[in-house]
């Protein structure tokens, strides 16, 4: 009975029924619209965030996330980056060592967060190549003792490119590790940590600086997009899992973006 009353009120007032229709069709939409574009932002902004330094997913031995540190390392990554790169969400990997060292250049001293990477592989990872000002970014000359560093950086370090800085850091095994670098680029991302704490180095070198034969701290991975990395998430944690090894995803990588985008959402 309640059925057929409401059918026969539908259709009492033909034109209020269009218009009542037509309004929440349009603002169902809307609101598909709104919603799909607000995806889209932050998927744009994950990925801008993520290809800058982290990579769309990191491989790394288990407690380097909490507690980074030069003694947690990868032996020999290359075997390991080749079965990732065998993975067909995988594009490419390139392996990376990280510390924290002081850069001095006369009076001035700071710290800074030194990352060891091999430049070809690394710019199929990061974008922090295509951000340099001045100079150049690093080449394939593994062993030389070049670095690129941020601009706020190099600001409160009185350095331009062609200049040189000594470097003091802890090696592997407990020992001083110290060296002179040139600075061959300046990059500016416009990201204000980075610019003031970052600095790039070929691996070899610093491998050599900080006795670490051929090992790293992680491996950055890269996709075609982020959402083939996510998808293919299982199969890079067993490639981790053989090699007793962690992957960390985006939202791993990058907490605050993470929470931002939730605080967003809600």
């Amino acid at each position: 009975m309640l059925a057929g009353l409401a059918w026969r009120n539908i259709w009492r007032q033909p034109h209020r029924t269009f218009l009542s229709v037509l309004s929440i069709a349009l603002g169902s939409a809307v609101t598909i619209f709104i919603l799909a574009l607000q995806l889209g932002g932050y998927g744009a902004m994950k990925e801008n965030v993520l290809r800058l330094i982290d990579g769309y997913a990191q491989i790394q031995p288990p407690g380097y996330a909490e507690e980074p540190d030069l003694r947690k390392t990868i032996a020999a990554p290359d075997a390991l980056m080749d079965r990732l790169d065998s993975l067909p969400a995988v594009t490419a990997s390139a392996p990376r060592a990280t510390t924290y060292v002081i850069l001095t250049n006369g009076p001035r001293s700071y710290g800074a967060a030194l990352y060891g990477v091999v430049p070809n592989k690394e710019a199929k990872v990061s974008t922090l190549g295509s951000t340099i000002v001045m100079g150049r970014y690093l080449d394939s000359a593994q062993g030389e003792g070049a670095i690129v560093m941020g601009a706020a950086l190099a600001r409160n370090l009185k350095l331009d490119v062609g200049g040189t800085v000594t470097m003091i850091g802890s090696a592997l095994d407990g020992s001083i590790a110290a060296d002179v670098l040139k600075v061959v680029g300046i990059f500016s991302t416009g990201t204000p940590d980075i610019d003031r704490q970052v600095v790039e180095m070929p691996l070899a070198k610093f491998q050599a600086d900080f006795g670490m034969e051929n090992n790293a701290n992680v491996v950055a991975v890269a996709g075609n997009s982020l959402s083939d990395i996510d998808a293919g998430l299982p199969a890079l944690r067993a490639a981790a899992e053989m090699n007793h090894l962690v992957v960390r995803d985006w939202a791993d990588l990058e907490p605050a973006l993470r929470d931002v985008i939730l605080l967003d959402i809600s």
